[in-house]
């Protein structure tokens, strides 16, 4: 949990990390459809 305790901490390395994984895992298998919504995830 946060200090707040409202929601729990986030359970994997970060966020950042999680849309760097996607984005490789998107163009290693020419899953192409989906780089507009990774582009929307990162702003």
């Amino acid at each position: 949990m946060t200090k707040e305790g409202l929601m729990p901490a986030y359970p994997w390395e970060s966020p950042q990390h999680d849309l760097a994984e996607a984005r490789r895992l998107i163009v290693k298998h020419g899953y192409l459809r989906r780089m507009g919504e990774l582009e929307d995830a990162g702003k």
